[in-house]
């Protein structure tokens, strides 16, 4: 087993009194003996050592690391690292104040259609190169490794499986943690399906984000150019939100801990308790809270206290975003999952409906009541902003405006068809096809 810890030890003991003269110099130092045992013999094995055992701050941040080859030697290692297929997903349990379940290395089933992206990068992204190597089918061998890299996924669009995710909730959560930590969101079929609806730097917004079940994945569908704007007021779950937002890396998520409604204020309210007991904090309201019998009903614990949490016009939110220059363009599609709030959510962002017109994906749960349908929401949409809203899951609307209310996503029945809430798209015979289908455009000649 290598260790680079005691390379290093051993190039400090003999080299202490020059070593910031000698680190270019012709003695073997630590950093040269792993990338020397990093090409002579097992590339993932030299990176790990590296990255678990290196500790910067003993070199006193020496500006050798600057040195280019150094420093393609830490990408390549990155880059090995994070796309490496095989290892096991496992899950941790840790935690000092109350248990967090850690879950490492999801690859299936699929997040989002990330895996795509990467076969269509460093120089070989051109619509030259794309046509060249999917026009020429399955045996296109010098474009594609068949492991990571193969026709169906980088030419089709058939991902089975993802790249590495990881994942961090409350253990107690029986609900949204336990999902995402299974499916790699918190509903398959809903995720897939709103993904079906986004493009490549569309704007987002999800109000009522939780641990980022839905977050995670619409972030990477619209890519490093595209924004998710995700409200999480509850401040455990924001703490995980925001976990998971860095655990996966994407940049493009902007993270607020306030509720949305109808006027700004200050709301009063408990907390969900994580620490004692099996709970459900996903069925958290942030006003007219249930009271004690009910919320043992709802399988949600309480917190002692009280804390405050501020609830913003959802309108105010993006002026303001606007004014900062963070929100540059309109808003192109919002998720709302916010236990009985919608109607507040909606009546504060008149400004977002009227003028950017976004479509909307949202739980509410009155409309589905039997057996008279509650319809305040429904109307409200229509009448007041001019949108058609129509069942797209169980307790879930689909909401567009009304010119749009005919369009719709290629692949989105099939989906809904094809997907459930915790069966796979392969385990129902049908490949997950999110990723641009590029084979089923080629027509005629090779361009």
């Amino acid at each position: 087993m290598f260790n680079l810890f005691d390379a290093y030890i051993f190039w400090t003991k003999n080299d202490k009194k020059t070593q910031k003269m000698t680190f270019f110099g012709p003695k073997t130092h630590f950093l040269d003996q792993i990338l020397t045992f990093y090409v002579r013999i097992e590339k993932i094995e030299a990176c790990q050592a590296f990255f678990t055992q290196i500790e910067f701050g003993l070199l006193r941040f020496a500006s050798a690391w600057m040195d280019p080859y150094r420093l393609s030697f830490l990408k390549t290692c990155h880059d090995h690292l994070k796309h490496q297929h095989g290892l096991d997903k496992t899950s941790f349990v840790g935690g000092i104040h109350y248990p967090t379940k850690i879950t490492t290395s999801h690859t299936s089933p699929p997040v989002s259609s990330g895996t795509q992206d990467l076969c269509w990068v460093d120089g070989f992204d051109s619509p030259e190169v794309i046509a060249g190597c999917c026009y020429q089918g399955p045996e296109a061998n010098s474009c594609f490794d068949g492991h990571k890299f193969t026709y169906e996924t980088c030419c089709r669009g058939h991902i089975k499986k993802d790249l590495p995710h990881f994942f961090v909730g409350p253990a107690h959560d029986m609900n949204v943690a336990n999902a995402v930590a299974h499916w790699g969101t918190f509903d398959m079929a809903q995720s897939y399906a709103m993904q079906s609806w986004l493009n490549k730097d569309n704007y987002v917004i999800d109000v009522g984000a939780n641990i980022g079940g839905f977050t995670v994945p619409l972030a990477e569908r619209v890519g490093p150019k595209g924004k998710v704007f995700a409200f999480e007021p509850f401040r455990i779950l924001n703490q995980h939100l925001n976990a998971n937002v860095a655990l996966n890396g994407l940049k493009n998520v902007y993270l607020f801990q306030h509720g949305c409604g109808i006027e700004e204020k200050v709301v009063e309210v408990y907390h969900p308790d994580v620490e004692s007991g099996l709970t459900v904090p996903s069925a958290m309201k942030l006003e007219a809270q249930y009271d004690e019998a009910e919320a043992i009903g709802q399988n949600l614990k309480y917190e002692e206290r009280k804390e405050s949490i501020r609830v913003r016009k959802l309108d105010n939110v993006l002026d303001e975003l606007r004014e900062l220059k963070i929100l540059d363009r309109k808003i192109d599609f919002i998720k709302v999952d916010v236990e009985f709030m919608e109607l507040d959510v909606v009546l504060g962002a008149r400004k977002l409906f009227t003028v950017d017109r976004p479509k909307m994906w949202v739980e509410n749960e009155p409309y589905f009541d039997r057996p008279v349908r509650n319809t305040t929401f429904v109307d409200t949409m229509s009448k007041k902003y001019g949108y058609v809203c129509k069942e797209a899951a169980e307790l879930e609307l689909l909401c567009l405006p009304y010119e749009e209310q005919h369009s719709q996503p290629a692949g989105f029945q099939k989906i809904m068809g094809k997907v459930s809430k915790v069966l796979s798209p392969w385990e129902r015979h049908h490949s997950f096809g999110l990723g641009d289908d590029f084979a089923s455009r080629l027509q005629g000649p090779l361009p």
